[in-house]
């Protein structure tokens, strides 16, 4: 069972929001309802993750790399990547986990 720890705020990037948008703008398209439904279980997974922060698992494609520093919680087919801070709980990107992670991490290198 995921461990429980004090309370964390839950932080959003602006690659987060962004990604979530396009992601629902996409969905919505042809399923506007779908769209909705997904935004809700989306950010209320999230904010859950605030009390408990350690249940997203270790990125695989990160851990095998020694990064420990980075977790993830996939709902439905879509990968929330965070990070737990002292206080905080930053939520970094969201993905299509059909997507190759190690690709979008090194344009995001390349973008900085």
């Amino acid at each position: 069972m995921a461990e429980k720890i004090e309370s964390l705020r839950v932080v959003w990037s602006e690659r987060a929001v962004t990604d979530l948008l396009r992601i629902l703008d996409y969905i919505a398209q042809d399923h506007p309802a779908s769209a909705e439904k997904l935004y809700h279980v989306l950010k209320k997974q999230c904010q859950d993750l605030c009390y408990f922060p350690l249940q997203g698992r270790l990125i695989p494609e990160l851990k095998d790399l020694g990064v420990s520093l980075y977790r993830e919680l996939v709902v439905e087919i879509y990968r929330v990547v965070y990070r737990v801070d002292k206080n905080s709980l930053l939520i970094l990107l969201i993905l299509d986990s059909r997507r190759d992670l190690e690709s979008i991490l090194f344009d995001l290198m390349i973008d900085r």
